[in-house]
C-alpha cells in the first residue's frame, strides 16, 4: 500500500517514469518523490524512446483492453490543458493486407464508442486526403482503413510538459546515470548508486528504464538469477528519420494524416509516416526491428543498447537508412522522389513477447517495482500510465490488469511483428548485400529494374520458426550460427509473399546449418537435439499440411546420435501426415562426415523408403574433435563460437563459415561418400548437393585421378553414379551459374535444380539473384526446354 509518508525513487523519465511521477505527486503531495534520468528533461536530445519528434495516437486495437485504455488517454489528449496543446487529430490511414477492421469495429461497439473508423476500397482510398496516397503500394490489399478520430502527438514537448508539471508539484528531478540498484542483506531494494558513486535511497524503487532494464538488473546483482529479466522482454530498436516537405501539395502532407503500411509483410513490422505541421516535416519509420545481443559478465546473453552515453542513436547504418527511405516509397510511390530524409535516429525500446506492458512488483526483491516495456505502442498512454502504476503500488489495480502486466506472468513464444529477429551487427552486412545487388544488376539505391519471372521450384529454401531461432540463441549461436551476422526473421506468410513475387510454385524447406544438434556432443545436448528434431519436423509437416501446393520439406535428424536418428526416420515416414519429401543432412556432425561407417543404420533406413537426401554444408570439424566428445558424456561447456575457433583458426578470425568453409566441406563429405561406397551400397537414395557442389567440381578430376584400387573411382563410374543418384542445386547468395559449364562435363542438365537459400540469403538479394539466374541460365543453354527443366521441370520429376 502506497502512502504519503513513504519515499519513492523512479528511475527513468520516459513516458512510464514521467507519468508515474505526476500521478504519484498528485496522489501523495507530501511524499518524497525523486525522478532520476541520465539526461536533463529539457535536453536537446535524450536516449528515451519517449523522446521523439512525434508519435501516433490511435485507439485501433484488436486487444479490447488497450482500446479501452487508449480511449481513456485520448480524453486527456483532447481536453486536459497539459496535453491538449500537443495533440493533433489528423486521422490515420492504414494500408494492410490483413483485414483487422472488423474485430476493431466489434470492440468499439462493445465499448459503446463511435469508432471514426471507415473502410474504403483501394480505388476509393486513393482519392482520400487529396490523393496523397494514390501511388502507395496496395499489393494484396482489399480495403484501406481510415480512422478520423486518431492522430499524432508532439512527443518531446508533451513528455517535457508532463515532467515540468510533476516538478512544479514537488517532484525532485535528478540528472544522473544509474550504475546499479542497491539492496540490503535480505535482497530488498534500498535505492541506487550513480556513476559518480553517489547513493540515492528510497523506501520504494520503481524501474521505468525501458531498453536499459535488463542490463541494469544484470549489473546490479549479476549473481542473482531470480532478479534477472530472462525471457520476459528484450531491448529492441527501430529506425526513423524525417524529411522537410516542399512543393504545391506540401500542406496536404504536413497537415495530413498519419500513414501506416504493412506492405509487404515480408519486410517485417509496419512502416509509416507521421506529419509535423509546425515543423512542416514528415517523420518516417522503418520495418526492421532488431536487437543488440551481448554476453554479460555473469555469462548471460542479454540485448541492450550500445554502451555510448547516447546509445549511439545517431550512428545509423546505411541499411537502416534505406529501410526508413523505403517507407516513403511504400506510402507515396513516385511521390516520395522529392523526399530527402535527414536526422536519422535509432529508437530503443523494451519489448515483451506478448506486447503487453510490465507494471508490477518485482517478485524477487521487496520494495522493487517495474513499470516499463512500452513494446513500441506505449507512448500514447502518457496521460494515464502513472494512474495505473499508482494503483499497482496501492494494491488496487484491477485483477485483469494485474495478470496482464505481471512480472511473473506466462509469456508466449513471440510471434508478433514487433519482436526483434535481427541483430544490429547484422545490418552492416545487409548493406554489403545491397551493394552487391546494386553492382550485380546495375541497380541504383533509388530503385530497381524489374525483370519478368518464369515459374520455378525452389529446392533450397529454409525455415526458421521462432522456437528454433530461440534454441539457437539459447545454445549460444550469437549473433548468428556459423559466425553469421544474425538469425533471419521468417514466417510461412513472409515466405509465401516472396514466392508470389518471384513466381515460385513450390519451396522445399529445410533447417539450415547447424541443424538441430546445437551444442558440442554431450548427454544434455543429445536430449535437446532429439526433442528439437521432433519439434521442427512436426512444425514443417503442419506447414506442408496447411499449404500442400506451396511447401514441401526435408526432415531433420538428431545426429550424431545414430539410434535416435533411425527412430526419427521411422517416426517421420510412418507417423507424420503429411510425410517429409526427404531428409536434410549437414556435411558433417561434429566430425562425423557422411561416409562414416557408423551412419550405415541411418542409410539403411533411408534406403528402405527411397529417400532423397538434401546435403547442406556446415562448418568443418577435425576427426580429433569428433573422437574427443561423447553424445552420452558431460557437457564440456564449449560455446559455438569457441567450437568454430577450434576448427577454423584462420576463417574463425576472419568471419563466417559460409564464406570459405561451406563450399569445401561439401566437397569433403562428397568425397567421403564415394570413398565409403555409400552411393553403391545404398542405391535407392537420391542426393541433392547444394551450391553447384561448392568446391567439389574443381576437385572431381583429382578425386578420380588419385583414386586407389580399392575404391576405383573411374571417370565412367563417377559419371554413371552421378547420373543415377545425384542432383545439384544452383542456389547461392547470388547464382552459381558460373559453375554450369564445369558441371555439364559430369552431369546432364536434367540433374540441375533451382534454389534461393532464403532467408539466409536475404529476400532482396534472392530477388536480385533470380534476375541474374534468368540471364545466365538462358545464356548457358540457349535452349528454352533446358532452361525450363532447370527452373522447375527437373525438380517436379524428382519429387513426383
Amino acid at each position: 500500500m502506497a502512502t504519503s509518508t513513504e519515499s519513492y525513487l523512479i528511475i527513468g523519465a520516459g513516458v512510464f517514469g514521467a507519468s508515474t511521477a505526476l500521478h504519484l505527486i498528485r496522489a501523495y503531495p507530501n511524499a518524497s518523490i525523486t525522478l532520476v534520468d541520465r539526461n536533463a528533461y529539457d535536453a536537446p536530445i535524450r536516449v528515451a524512446a519517449s523522446w521523439d519528434w512525434n508519435k501516433v495516437v490511435r485507439a485501433d486495437y484488436v486487444d479490447i483492453e488497450y482500446m479501452r485504455l487508449c480511449l481513456e488517454a485520448k480524453k486527456y489528449w483532447s481536453e486536459d490543458p497539459i496535453w491538449k496543446p500537443y495533440y493533433h487529430e489528423s486521422g490515420v490511414y492504414w494500408v494492410s493486407p490483413n483485414n483487422f477492421a472488423e474485430q476493431m469495429q466489434e470492440n468499439y461497439k462493445k465499448l459503446g464508442v463511435d469508432s471514426g473508423l471507415y473502410s474504403f476500397s483501394v480505388e476509393e482510398a486513393k482519392k482520400q486526403y487529396g490523393g496523397i496516397f494514390k501511388d502507395a503500394d496496395f499489393t494484396n490489399v482489399e480495403e484501406v482503413f481510415v480512422n478520423k478520430n486518431s492522430g499524432w502527438g508532439e512527443a518531446k514537448e508533451a513528455l517535457q510538459r508532463t515532467i515540468e508539471e510533476a516538478v512544479k508539484l514537488g517532484v525532485k528531478y535528478v540528472e544522473a546515470k544509474v550504475e546499479k540498484i542497491e539492496f540490503d542483506d535480505d535482497g530488498a531494494a534500498t535505492g541506487i548508486k550513480t556513476s559518480k558513486g553517489e547513493s540515492i535511497t528510497a523506501s520504494r524503487v520503481i524501474l521505468s528504464t525501458g531498453a536499459y532494464t535488463a542490463k541494469l538488473l544484470a549489473d546490479s546483482a549479476p549473481e542473482r538469477k531470480d532478479l534477472q529479466a530472462g525471457e520476459r522482454f528484450v531491448a529492441a530498436a527501430v529506425t526513423e528519420g524525417f524529411t522537410p516537405v516542399f512543393g504545391e501539395n506540401a500542406k496536404d502532407l504536413y497537415d495530413g494524416p498519419v500513414g501506416i503500411s504493412m506492405v509487404p509483410p515480408s519486410r517485417g513490422a509496419s512502416n509509416g509516416s507521421v506529419p509535423h505541421s509546425k515543423d512542416k516535416t514528415l517523420k518516417f519509420w522503418g520495418q526492421i526491428i532488431f536487437r543488440n545481443t551481448q554476453t554479460h559478465a555473469n555469462g548471460s546473453q542479454i540485448s541492450a543498447p550500445p554502451p555510448a552515453v547516447d546509445y549511439a542513436q545517431l550512428e545509423v547504418p546505411d541499411a537502416l537508412k534505406e529501410d526508413v527511405d523505403y517507407a516513403g516509397q511504400s506510402l507515396f510511390g513516385k511521390g516520395s522522389n522529392a523526399f530527402k530524409n535527414e536526422n536519422y535516429r535509432i529508437c530503443w525500446e523494451a519489448v515483451t513477447p506478448d506486447e503487453d506492458f510490465i507494471i508490477s512488483p518485482h517478485s524477487a526483491s521487496k520494495n522493487l517495482y517495474v513499470a516499463t516495456c512500452g513494446s513500441f505502442h506505449g507512448w500514447k498512454f502518457l496521460p494515464i500510465l502513472g494512474k495505473y502504476v499508482v494503483q499497482m503500488l496501492d494494491g488496487s489495480l484491477e485483477e485483469t490488469l494485474v495478470k496482464k502486466w505481471s512480472w511473473d506472468r506466462s509469456f508466449p513464444s513471440p510471434t508478433h511483428r514487433a519482436w526483434p529477429r535481427r541483430e544490429l551487427s547484422d545490418l552492416n552486412m545487409s548493406l554489403f548485400y545491397f551493394i552487391i545487388i546494386s553492382q550485380l544488376l546495375s541497380f541504383t539505391l533509388g530503385g530497381t529494374q524489374m525483370v519478368s519471372s518464369k515459374p520455378k521450384i525452389d529446392v533450397h529454401a529454409h525455415y526458421v520458426p521462432d522456437f528454433y531461432a530461440q534454441a539457437l540463441r539459447d545454445a549460444g549461436h550469437l549473433p548468428g550460427p556459423d559466425g553469421m551476422p544474425g538469425i533471419p526473421e521468417w514466417t510461412p506468410e513472409a515466405h509465401l509473399n516472396f514466392m508470389e513475387a518471384q513466381n515460385i510454385e513450390k519451396s522445399y524447406l529445410s533447417i539450415s546449418s547447424p541443424g538441430v544438434y546445437l551444442s558440442v556432443p554431450s548427454k544434455p545436448a543429445t536430449e535437446k537435439a532429439i526433442k528439437l528434431a521432433r519439434q521442427v519436423n512436426e512444425y514443417a509437416s503442419d506447414v506442408k499440411a496447411k499449404y500442400p501446393e506451396k511447401f514441401g520439406f526435408f526432415a531433420s535428424l538428431p545426429l550424431p546420435d545414430v539410434s535416435a536418428s533411425v527412430e526419427e526416420i521411422k517416426n517421420c515416414f510412418t507417423q507424420l501426415d503429411p510425410k517429409p519429401d526427404g531428409i536434410v543432412l549437414m556435411s558433417n556432425f561434429y566430425g562425423m562426415y557422411l561416409g562414416d561407417p557408423d551412419l550405415d543404420p541411418v542409410y539403411k533406413a533411408l534406403n528402405e523408403v527411397n529417400a532423397t537426401i538434401f546435403e547442406h554444408p556446415t562448418a568443418p570439424c577435425t576427426e580429433h574433435n569428433h573422437l574427443r566428445f561423447s553424445i552420452d558424456g558431460e557437457d564440456p561447456g564449449i560455446t559455438p563460437p569457441e567450437w568454430l575457433s577450434l576448427n577454423r583458426p584462420v576463417a574463425g578470425r576472419q568471419g563466417r563459415a559460409p564464406t570459405i568453409d561451406f563450399p569445401f566441406d561439401t566437397a569433403r563429405t562428397f568425397a567421403d561418400l564415394f570413398y565409403s561406397k555409400i552411393p553403391t551400397r545404398f542405391p535407392r537414395i537420391k542426393w541433392i548437393m547444394p551450391h553447384a557442389g561448392g568446391g567439389l567440381v574443381p576437385t572431381l578430376d583429382r578425386i578420380v585421378s588419385y583414386s586407389t584400387p580399392d575404391v576405383n573411382l573411374t571417370e565412367s563410374f563417377m559419371k554413371a553414379t552421378l547420373a543415377k543418384n545425384f542432383y545439384f542445386d544452383l542456389a547461392g547468395p547470388w547464382p552459381v551459374t558460373w559453375a554450369i559449364p564445369s558441371l555439364l562435363r559430369w552431369v546432364s542438365y536434367e540433374k540441375l535444380l533451382w534454389g534461393t537459400d532464403t532467408p539466409f540469403t536475404p529476400w532482396a538479394m534472392a530477388e536480385a539473384g533470380r534476375i541474374k539466374f534468368d540471364q545466365d541460365v538462358e545464356e548457358a543453354f540457349n535452349d528454352t526446354s533446358k532452361v525450363e527443366a532447370v527452373r522447375r521441370g527437373n525438380a517436379a520429376k524428382l519429387f513426383g
